[in-house]
């Protein structure tokens, strides 16, 4: 079920933005995503958490900060990041 731009929630929908468009982290990911072959909801946690620690940037002085990444649908980016063509 979509409730922002397509996504769960807006700290998905957020996450997946900062993700896809950084330079930096989106090819980052594409390396990880090559590395591992299938992203599970662990891994995107982990790999979300790691490159950002304190929340994504737009947050960090906001209401959610890290909190907000306890909010994101793992899940489904892993869905949508395997579903991706490389």
């Amino acid at each position: 079920m979509s409730n922002y731009n397509g996504w769960t929630n807006y700290a998905t929908w957020n996450t997946a933005l900062w993700v896809d468009n950084e330079e930096y982290t989106y090819f980052t990911r594409i390396d990880e995503q090559k590395r591992i072959v299938e992203w599970t909801a662990a891994l995107v946690e982990s790999f979300v958490r790691d490159v950002f620690p304190d929340g994504t940037p737009d947050l960090q002085d906001g209401v959610m900060m890290r909190d907000g990444l306890d909010h994101v649908n793992y899940d489904e980016l892993a869905e949508a990041w395997n579903d991706e063509e490389l």
